[in-house]
């Protein structure tokens, strides 16, 4: 009889205690409900291993076997793709959004590259019915000069957010590293204290929360070892987090000789690398490309800025780039480059032996330059014509980076417009007959005349100003549109995958009350139990 009452005794305490542990778990999820990063915790129950009492195994209660984190590795890894994934489609709708407004879609009242271009031509037409006047000549120059101004505008708004990009890459860069750092020490942290046998239930919650802070700022993969540590590295498999050691990405203008990448704007852009020399960059990985194929704002920010090969890192590779801003910017820099050369060529109005023949008012011929110019413009090669040779070779000696930063009209003076061209190209003598406006006439022509547009990795034939710059601003409203999509899908994603997460680890106050009731019972009935078993201890003790 002893025996048994012992074990009522025995497994009635191990009951309270269990069920005290229960509550003590529901009483911190609820006071918890609103932590952020706070995972659901739950008690870990066992059977106590039984021993025999006169032959019979009646049971000896229950054990408290540890502390459960309610959570499921799967749903972490796919809410991290899905924030990366959210952050990086985001930050690109952001800046396609701004990128729009610079082709005024929708809004005719604003003066863009294309309407200038159908100003610019139609001045010139007018001016080819009257040649003489002043007032129409002015007119030509006022609207080349708005030409100029406009693409110069355009072009250094898509440069001013190239700079911004590259800007905010250096900051993330240090969220980055301080989230790579903090995760290094809960590494540390949870190895030490799960080596005997605990569970380190808040250092890991902490883990969590920052692995997905830098789940949308860079795309990463994630390993857990034995030890309770996790492994966190990039596409490539480079380690970027091993256990207690953190390695800090960097942002450089330069992975070697020659390979200084060359900004819209004619300044240096950062490649994105790990210094394996700890600041003497004698020996680095770059990492910029691989991180641009990847999600979250770092991916995002690359895919807008654009990425340059270090092959391709020569003195025009501002439009070598593979991104948003290099894309569009290179459509703007060829219109530009057009201008100088083939309308400048046309208002030379060349005769069968290269010869111009074209004149102003007072018989002047103008130059190679004469209608589209910028600082520095010179015919390098002396042949009398601006091509595209004279060009590249004008930006590796003068560093201009680009033409649409400085192009301006040539012409101040409207007597000095050339509208005529000789009424005999070929003879040795130039004569111009009264009211000739053959030169902008031939410069009309020029509008929907078909021709090569290509700068860096931006090539296309075929094509005429208005349809050159249409296809532009249709790229850019299908790039926002589909932008659009893209973000409100991922954001559908993300509030799906968030779901699934928080039904499997987030804190529910019906759920945890229910609990409380069953627990409080079981509590009730266990103590109830001790006091049986102490009614029939003393009987025993009265009957002895």
């Amino acid at each position: 009889m002893a025996g048994y009452v012992s074990r009522i005794l025995g497994t009635s305490i191990s009951g309270l205690n269990a069920q005290q542990a229960k509550i003590a778990a529901t009483a911190n999820n609820i006071a918890n409900v609103n932590t952020e990063g706070y995972v659901k915790r739950d008690v870990d129950l066992s059977v106590r291993e039984s021993s025999d009492i006169n032959g019979l195994q009646v049971g000896g209660g229950v054990d408290v076997s540890g502390l459960i984190r309610q959570t499921n590795e799967y749903l972490e890894k796919m809410l991290r793709e899905a924030k990366g994934d959210y952050q990086s489609n985001k930050i690109q709708d952001e800046y396609l959004d701004r990128i729009q407004s610079i082709f005024s879609l929708g809004d005719d009242s604003i003066t863009t590259i294309g309407s200038a271009l159908n100003d610019f031509f139609t001045a010139a037409g007018d001016l080819a019915v009257n040649p003489s006047s002043i007032e129409l000549r002015a007119n030509l120059i006022a609207k080349a000069d708005s030409l100029c101004a406009v693409l110069e505008s355009g072009y250094n708004t898509m440069s001013t957010l190239q700079n911004e990009c590259d800007q905010r890459i250096t900051t993330e860069l240090v969220t980055i590293n301080s989230l790579t750092s903090q995760i290094a020490e809960m590494n540390v942290t949870i190895v030490n204290c799960e080596s005997t046998g605990e569970i380190a239930a808040d250092a890991r919650d902490k883990r969590s929360a920052l692995l997905e802070k830098l789940s949308e700022k860079i795309s990463i993969s994630v390993v857990e070892d034995s030890t309770g540590a996790i492994n966190v590295s990039l596409g490539n498999g480079f380690p970027l987090i091993a256990g207690g050691t953190a390695r800090e990405l960097r942002a450089t203008t330069n992975v070697g000789p020659g390979t200084e990448p060359r900004s819209l704007d004619g300044g240096s852009l950062n490649y994105i690398v790990y210094d394996y020399t700890d600041g003497l960059g004698t020996e680095v990985i770059n990492l910029t490309d691989l991180i641009a194929k990847g999600d979250g704002t770092l991916g995002g920010l690359l895919k807008i800025r654009g990425v340059y090969a270090t092959e391709d890192a020569s003195a025009d590779s501002a439009f070598k780039g593979e991104g948003t801003l290099v894309e569009y910017a290179s459509r703007i820099e060829a219109i530009t480059r057009s201008l100088l050369t083939d309308i400048n060529t046309t208002y030379l109005g060349l005769n069968s032996i290269g010869n111009p023949t074209s004149a102003d008012l007072d018989g002047n011929i103008p130059g190679p330059f004469g209608l589209f110019t910028f600082d520095g413009a010179t015919d390098v090669d002396g042949d009398g014509v601006v091509t595209t040779t004279d060009l590249d070779t004008l930006m590796q000696n003068n560093n201009y980076g680009s033409f649409s930063r400085f192009i301006r009209s040539a012409v101040d003076d409207p007597s000095k417009v050339a509208a005529a061209r000789a009424d005999d190209p070929e003879a040795g003598t130039l004569t111009f007959s009264k009211g000739n406006g053959e030169n902008m006439q031939a410069l009309v022509g020029e509008q929907l005349k078909n021709r090569s547009f290509s700068v860096g990795n931006f090539s296309c034939t075929n094509t005429s100003y208005g349809a050159a710059y249409d296809e532009l601003v249709s790229r850019v409203g299908n790039a926002k549109s589909a932008s659009l999509i893209n973000v409100n899908v991922a954001s559908g994603n993300l509030t799906t995958t968030q779901n699934q997460r928080d039904e499997q680890s987030a804190v529910s106050l019906d759920e945890e009350f229910v609990g409380l009731i069953r627990y409080q019972r079981a509590y009730q009935a266990s103590a109830r139990l001790l006091n049986i078993a102490d009614t029939l201890l003393s009987e025993v003790l009265n009957v002895l």
